[in-house]
């Protein structure tokens, strides 16, 4: 734990940002239980390859929170047809067509 807290001030320090305003950004993407997993990585490198790491992973995590938002908001009850994901390739190289 005292690592977490270590790695969150200097986190803060580098985003230029309060360790609070950090701490938020972390619990609302779901990441402070992982950061906190990470701690045999995190403490056995250099601190920009955490910060790096880190921004990565918020990146990633925003991204699918948004994506999220615009599956939802796109949602059809119309049939899918001609759609290239109801094809499959099958091990002998031909592909079977999964719309009938």
């Amino acid at each position: 734990m005292q690592f977490f807290a270590y790695l969150l001030e200097k986190y803060a320090e580098y985003k230029g940002e309060s360790t609070t305003n950090v701490l938020k950004t972390f619990d609302e993407a779901h990441l402070t239980d992982y950061i906190k997993q990470m701690y045999p990585m995190y403490h056995s490198e250099r601190l920009k390859n955490a910060f790096a790491d880190i921004d990565k992973t918020l990146g990633s995590a925003k991204n699918k929170e948004t994506k999220k938002r615009v599956v939802r908001s796109h949602r059809t009850t119309e049939p899918v047809t001609n759609c290239h994901r109801l094809k499959r390739k099958v091990p002998n190289g031909t592909t079977t067509n999964l719309n009938n």
